[in-house]
């Protein structure tokens, strides 16, 4: 087979993934930007709500878990304090993860719980913490 033949199937099918990748994430990007409004939410513990909450995130409710709403910047607080509560692991997953007085008192919460026994993994997107030094 000549080289001739061999080249533009290869770059017919570099351009075909090229193509695919690009409209994952377009269509990534426009379902990212997707809002709901509800005035009327239902209560956390009705049936409404599991069905709600297993529609948005495409995945059914496990029992033994528990859901609690969380408004306007109430999350950092409530992290906080299950990282100082937790007895047995920690496990921590976070895109953003920058330099700061909020990432300080993460990082000295999971170094306590580390040096009382409890076992901690932290996960941090290569981009989203680029902003961190070595240290």
């Amino acid at each position: 087979m000549s080289p001739f033949r061999v080249r533009p199937t290869v770059a017919g099918a570099g351009l075909g993934a090229a193509g695919l990748l690009a409209y994952q994430v377009a269509t990534y990007k426009t379902g990212a930007q997707r809002r709901f409004d509800l005035p009327d939410p239902p209560p956390p513990g009705s049936p409404e709500f599991a069905r709600l909450v297993s529609a948005m995130a495409r995945a059914p409710l496990r029992p033994g878990n528990r859901v609690v709403i969380m408004r306007n910047g109430t999350t950092l607080g409530a992290m906080l304090e299950a990282i100082s509560s937790a007895k047995a692991t920690i496990d921590l997953s976070s895109y953003i993860y920058w330099p700061g007085d909020i990432a300080d008192r993460f990082s000295d919460a999971l170094i306590e719980r580390a040096d009382a026994g409890v076992e901690v993994n932290v996960v941090l997107d290569g981009y989203g913490s680029a902003k961190l030094d070595g240290d």
